[in-house]
């Protein structure tokens, strides 16, 4: 088996600097990158080298907002032709944010020893939150999907499960105690994993996002997530007494009813600059997970009455409108945005950079967002993420240039994880 490529002759977007490298070479040998330059020798005859003349040399793609365990209930065949399709896409890694830890460990050393074709997997293992859960229906077909943390012991317990197990993040969500929390942080922190978090339903956040980045959280899930931190005013105090007097269904469907109809006319444009302002400061990450939120054609959870599926198709389109203006704010503030998708389809991945793109963000963000960035929040950016000597060779090589459409992403015709062409080119010479 060849262990050395080269590819000749490359232009490169390193995923570091915004201007495309011109005529470079990319040597490659277990699994690294080990030298890029000019006109380097090729006279290695254990070496096979690639001619990238007029192709485009990017990073291995992300996603960072997956759900792979849903897989498993689906049947072995179905897993390993999924896992082997992102790859054909150009994801060579993903950051899995809940599923049972042991399907995900099962599923990821399957990866690493070859057993599947498939990305490398950042996991969190289940979703945490106090109970009762939320989402306890998955537990049915996936136990251990979603797990309840309920006090201290709980927490830390749950932490050094994931990082025994192999997790690489952790994932709260939407209810907790603030003592517990506080306590599963600094259970993460003493692991060296990072948190990130969904606060919930659109309204009634346990953990909003400013308390999250005041507790020292630095990525969260979904754009519609700043909403009830940059109500204006004459919400903000209603609101408040409602969150902190205890649960009181009533008053709060009241609440919602009144306010979620007004979508953007609902916001306090300054406290939402002053949120932006610092999370930016904080250096912290956004997954928006938008296509999802724009999909009125994914299946509700209920069959419905004709009625209520206007009211459902309504709703959806006031959260999608929010979650867009949410994210040109984000952008507009230079929030660093992660590309993820909310679930475990290859071509979801693709479709949330295009819907990205479609609203005006520029193509190399969306290309960091899926590559660099994910690599910085998870902190191994030293390792994965870029195309510079010292990191691991997660390449693909595009026909059409990526940052002038986006879309030419779909020009990938050739996939190298860990060093290792997955999916052969026209271009390779024999030696």
């Amino acid at each position: 088996m060849v262990e050395k490529l080269i590819l000749k002759n490359c232009t490169v977007f390193d995923g570091v600097h915004a201007d495309l490298q011109q005529d470079r070479d990319i040597v490659i040998e277990a699994g690294s990158i080990i030298e890029i330059g000019n006109g380097l020798a090729t006279s290695s005859t254990a070496a096979k080298v690639v001619d990238c003349s007029n192709d485009y040399v990017i990073p291995g793609l992300w996603d960072c907002h997956a759900h792979l365990a849903h897989l498993v209930p689906e049947g072995e065949s179905i897993a390993r032709n999924t896992l082997a399709r992102f790859l054909e896409h150009g994801v060579t890694s993903v950051r899995d944010v809940g599923g049972p830890l042991l399907d995900l460990q099962k599923m990821a050393t399957r990866i690493n020893t070859g057993e599947y074709v498939g990305p490398d997997m950042y996991y969190a293992g289940p979703m945490l939150e106090k109970g009762p859960l939320t989402w306890a229906q998955f537990n049915e077909t996936m136990p251990g999907f979603t797990v309840a943390v309920d006090d201290a012991a709980q927490a830390e317990q749950i932490v050094r499960q994931i990082k025994q197990r192999g997790g690489a993040l952790v994932k709260v969500f939407n209810k907790f105690d603030r003592d517990v929390l506080e306590c599963l942080l600094e259970q993460a922190r003493a692991c060296f994993l990072p948190v990130t978090l969904d606060p919930g339903a659109p309204f009634f956040h346990d953990v909003p996002m400013d308390l999250g980045l005041a507790l020292g959280i630095r990525c969260f899930e979904h754009a519609k997530s700043p909403w009830p931190c940059v109500f204006k005013n004459e919400f903000q105090g209603e609101y408040d007494r409602l969150l902190s007097s205890g649960h009181d269904p009533a008053a709060r469907m009241s609440f919602v009813e009144r306010v979620f109809p007004l979508g953007t006319d609902s916001i306090d444009l300054e406290k939402l600059d002053c949120l932006l302002e610092t999370c930016r400061e904080a250096g912290a990450f956004i997954c928006p997970t938008l296509n999802i939120m724009l999909d009125n054609s994914f299946p509700a959870e209920r069959e419905m009455t004709e009625e209520e599926h206007r009211a459902r198709q309504r709703a959806l389109a006031i959260i999608a409108k929010v979650c867009i203006f949410f994210i040109k704010a984000m952008a507009k503030k230079g929030i660093k945005l992660l590309v993820g998708q909310d679930g475990a389809t290859p071509e979801n991945t693709w479709a949330e950079m295009f819907t990205l793109e479609a609203q005006g963000l520029a193509p190399l963000e969306i290309i960091r967002g899926a590559s660099l960035y994910p690599a910085q929040w998870l902190g191994c950016a030293d390792r994965v993420g870029s195309i510079q000597p010292g990191q691991k060779a997660d390449v693909l090589i595009l026909r059409e240039n990526p940052l002038t459409d986006l879309k030419n992403i779909r020009s990938i015709h050739t996939v190298i994880k860990n060093g290792r062409i997955t999916k052969e080119p026209s271009g390779i010479q024999g030696r």
